[in-house]
């Protein structure tokens, strides 16, 4: 979450980080399930530039899915996931 490495910042990525916090916080209140999506080839899957981005706060029960495309659903079981717990709505958030 730190950007591109070629130095391109993130906008805003005290406010956005705010942001998602306050959503993610809000979702676990009302025990809406929270999945985060990490890109494997961000930081070749490992360390600082793979890890979910140390201030936003994790809830305990959350879901972290790894993805090796730019499709969260291909080559995971998202979809499944998504389906097993009958979800019929997404919020998406990120950069």
């Amino acid at each position: 979450m730190e950007g591109e490495p070629k130095g391109i910042p993130i906008h805003n990525k005290t406010k956005l980080i705010r942001t998602i916090n306050d959503i993610v916080h809000n979702a676990s209140e009302k025990e809406i399930p929270v999945i985060f999506v990490r890109d494997v080839d961000g930081a070749d899957g490992a360390g600082a530039g793979f890890e979910i981005h140390e201030d936003i706060a994790l809830p305990n029960d959350c879901d972290i899915l790894d993805k090796a495309a730019t499709n969260a659903f291909y080559g995971t079981n998202l979809l499944q996931r998504l389906q097993s717990l009958k979800i019929e709505h997404l919020v998406i958030m990120g950069c």
